[in-house]
């Protein structure tokens, strides 16, 4: 006869099994399939891949290969993240299995692999297909954790169509259930010691204009401040003089769906030290600001003046275009007129066409008015009593 705690240890073992997943961690060597790759015809055929079917929570999308970019074909085929996506291919194409998990629906839930387009799922299946439209893999992944084995890698919970048992794999697939998780959201990224001056026009006429007098300075100084009053915070001047630092965008849409024949917003120059000048346009919907943008080359904008317009060597090359991104084009110290030239021409082809929706933070730097980034100067004692003595 059993004994009464051996009854109970019986009971919390199976109430552990019918609750949870019961994980036991064993080496792939031990396991059947363990460290076989996932999908060997990813990895055979990786650049084949033409198509990527994204489901999630907020329903199915579409990144489609264009020519040597990708793009977001439901979202007027604006271009994808290249990292992203070349992260997810790499990654699909590398995936090994560790061990199985659990062939229970009921517990899919726990690992995150439950039906990605449930209403609170948190799951995302991924679809590879070929230009011919035929499927190289079908998956929905999970829930990930830092590797057992390595520290350095990470191991994911997945479930491969057709296959009802969810499997512990190794390797690295970027999440991103929504469609905005996989759009380049770069709109321009201009290092601050590039920028020289900012003005904001906004639309009643009323304007803010701060610059600097030299690429090393640090702080923006705001011109036109009326008398009596002073600076309330710098930092304040200048998050207006680096609005165009790191831009990037909440959504985007086609120019031509947003009414900028209309009342405009505000209207917002930013000029550089060498050369480069972009004019912004910000158009309201809905409550959000919407701006689309435009670069030109004027060479008197340039000042020579010794160590401030020097460029660096490892900084002196523009790089290659990349897959439909260029983070890094428009940062950086000062460029000769040449590269400013070619810059201007890449985000002009970047921005052509489209409007951006800013960021609230962003709309915040260009909305401030004079009264806000002032305030009434302090009396002196002498002020106080009048008598000047």
């Amino acid at each position: 006869m059993r004994s009464a705690r051996s009854i109970m240890i019986l009971a919390g073992v199976t109430a552990a099994a019918i609750g949870g997943v019961f994980f036991v961690e064993r080496e792939p060597d031990t396991v059947e399939h363990g460290g076989e790759t996932v999908f060997p015809a990813v990895l055979d055929q990786v650049n084949s891949v033409a198509r990527v079917r994204v489901t999630g929570k907020e329903g199915t999308f579409t990144l489609g290969r264009d020519g040597d970019t990708w793009v977001v074909e439901d979202k007027d085929r604006y271009a994808a993240d290249p990292d992203r996506v070349h992260r997810l291919l790499l990654g699909a194409a590398g995936m090994k299995r560790v061990e199985p998990k659990t062939a229970n629906p009921e517990l899919y839930p726990k690992l995150w692999l439950e039906d990605p387009s449930g209403e609170d799922a948190k799951s995302v299946r991924y679809v590879l297909e070929d230009a011919s439209g035929a499927v190289l893999a079908d998956w929905v992944l999970g829930d990930r954790r830092p590797s057992k084995s390595d520290a350095g890698r990470t191991e994911l919970y997945i479930r491969v169509a057709g296959d009802p048992m969810a499997w512990l794999v190794e390797g690295s697939v970027p999440g991103g259930p929504t469609i905005i998780d996989w759009l380049d959201r770069h709109v321009a990224r201009i290092g601050r010691e590039r920028l020289r001056a900012a003005e904001v026009v906004h639309a009643d006429g009323s304007v803010i204009a701060v610059g600097k007098s030299a690429p090393a300075d640090t702080d923006f100084t705001l011109q036109g401040i009326p008398a009596g009053r002073e600076v309330d915070s710098q930092y304040r001047i200048n998050d207006v003089g680096r609005f165009l630092e790191d831009l990037r965008f909440e959504d985007v849409a086609p120019v031509s769906s947003l009414d900028f024949a209309g009342s405009v917003d505000k209207r917002v120059q930013a000029t550089t030290f060498d050369g480069l000048r972009i004019r912004l346009e910000t158009v309201m919907r809905d409550g959000e600001a919407w701006a689309r943008l435009r670069a030109e080359v004027d060479e008197g904008l340039i000042e020579v003046s010794g160590d401030d317009a020097a460029v660096p060597e490892d900084d002196a090359a523009v790089p290659e275009d990349g897959a439909g991104t260029e983070p890094e084009d428009t940062a950086g110290a000062l460029r000769p007129l040449d590269e400013v030239r070619a810059e201007a021409e890449r985000l002009n082809a970047r921005w052509k066409g489209w409007a951006y929706e800013l960021p609230s933070f962003k709309r915040d730097y260009i909305a401030k008015r004079m009264d806000e980034l002032t305030r009434a100067l302090e009396e002196t004692d002498e002020g106080k009593d009048g008598s000047g003595s």
